[in-house]
């Protein structure tokens, strides 16, 4: 089985040949290419001996979430009583506003 170069479309997440300059499902033009599989952005050119960060040529095989996902920031988690105390200030605040809108 030949590997087969591709990448994934920024604006539409479909996997598209690597020569293309335009997806052929949503049609944006590419100002760069990002691999699945590392996410290092570069040219088209860059990507035709596979991503040169990381080697990836698309092939099913190596592709797995697991790869994908170890290189995603999670986001931390905020505190619930945090999100609480900024709920309470925002209605206090609008209320606030309300009142002082409604004596003008």
């Amino acid at each position: 089985m030949s590997k087969k170069r591709e990448f994934v479309c920024q604006n539409c997440g479909k996997t598209v040949p690597a020569n293309k300059d335009k997806c052929p499902f949503c049609g944006r033009f590419f100002k760069g290419v990002r691999c699945p599989k590392c996410f290092y952005v570069g040219e088209t050119d860059d990507f035709t001996k596979g991503c040169p960060s990381c080697g990836y040529l698309g092939d099913e095989s190596e592709n797995s979430n697991s790869d994908l996902t170890e290189n995603i920031k999670k986001p931390k988690n905020i505190p619930s009583w945090f999100l609480m105390g900024a709920a309470v200030f925002l209605s206090l605040a609008v209320i606030i506003l309300l009142i002082v809108l409604s004596r003008i």
